[in-house]
């Protein structure tokens, strides 16, 4: 499937280790969902800490 940026991070959020492609318009290219700007939050039920 060919996804939007949001998209893929929604659909993984609660799968993180999938080796992810992007389109760079010649060919695909490996990306990692950090590079699409998701953040893991560890602990706090998957919320950022209450103390930050």
């Amino acid at each position: 499937h060919a996804w939007c940026k949001s998209c893929v991070v929604n659909i993984h959020q609660h799968l993180p280790f999938p080796q992810l492609e992007i389109w760079s318009g010649a060919c695909y290219l490996d990306i990692s969902l950090c590079k699409l700007g998701f953040v893991w939050f560890l602990g706090h039920g998957g919320e950022p800490c209450p103390g930050n």
